[in-house]
């Protein structure tokens, strides 16, 4: 033979040892025999070690962000069960708790569609206003809506326009702890929050009341443990911390009285020691 047909021979030998290895598809399932091309079975070992050593270290990564992230509802998680509420489900491609996969993730939020692992209102214009007892909750748009009108919930006797009422006064809240319609009633304020108790309400006096905050536009119903008995026409007055209430009727004169703390929502009965006797006070007719 040539020198010219060895060397051919040799880059032919080179190129076919070079094609099985580059062929192989599975380098990580060793082949089934020692036998055939060495190279390619030293290469298939070689690279099932890698891939075993990064899967482990890929397993080991997911497992140190799912503990450091447990908790946090953001990240590292392996399953739902490391993802805490709102985000409460686990995006197992990437390790990562959201608050949907699918739209019926999202059936807590009537109203909403899952867009990008949120919960979000359709019209990127909206706010969602969360739910409320006895009400669903809903999108809205707080720049124009009558009834959410720079606030949810905040509703106007007339228009809105950019989140403001275009007519100055507007309604208070009307929820389950809005007090009922009543009459004979006191009511002071703290200069921050007003208190309401007491009056004639269905045609009978009551002791109950409510604690009403315009900032937030919400009624907080007043304890009846310890007040004063079902009244009308009793005085009360603020004392920087305090409710004092003292006297009225019901049916008869009453010559007691209770102090009312809003910050920790308790009546305190007054010493009835050398108190006044019982009035009725005047009031003047309109």
């Amino acid at each position: 033979m040539t020198t010219r047909g060895i060397l051919f021979g040799t880059l032919m030998l080179g190129a076919l040892a070079a094609c099985g290895d580059s062929l192989h598809l599975d380098p990580g399932v060793p082949p089934a025999s020692s036998g055939g091309n060495g190279g390619a079975a030293a290469a298939s070992s070689s690279n099932s070690s890698d891939a075993t050593s990064s899967s482990s270290s890929s397993t080991a990564t997911a497992s140190s962000s799912s503990s450091s992230g447990q908790g946090g509802g953001s990240a590292g998680c392996l399953s739902n069960a490391d993802c805490p509420t709102p985000t409460a489900v686990c995006d197992v491609a990437y390790g990562k708790c959201v608050e949907c996969l699918v739209q019926s993730d999202c059936a807590l939020r009537p109203g909403t569609v899952c867009s990008k692992g949120a919960c979000a209102c359709p019209d990127p214009a909206d706010t969602y206003c969360s739910a409320k007892p006895g009400d669903a909750g809903y999108c809205a748009n707080l720049k124009t809506a009558t009834d959410d009108c720079g606030a949810c919930g905040q509703k106007c006797f007339g228009a809105c326009s950019a989140g403001k009422c275009a007519d100055p006064w507007r309604p208070t809240a009307e929820t389950a702890d809005t007090p009922a319609a009543r009459h004979g009633h006191v009511a002071v304020w703290t200069g921050t929050k007003m208190l309401v108790w007491g009056g004639i309400s269905a045609n009978s006096a009551v002791n109950t009341g409510s604690v009403y905050d315009p900032a937030a536009n919400t009624w907080t119903p007043m304890s009846v443990i310890n007040a004063p008995s079902a009244r009308q026409n009793a005085v009360a007055a603020w004392t920087g911390s305090r409710m004092l209430v003292w006297g009225g009727d019901n049916g008869a004169v009453l010559g007691d009285g209770a102090s009312y703390d809003p910050a920790t929502n308790t009546w305190t009965t007054m010493n009835a020691a050398n108190a006044p006797a019982a009035v009725i006070p005047e009031r003047i007719s309109p």
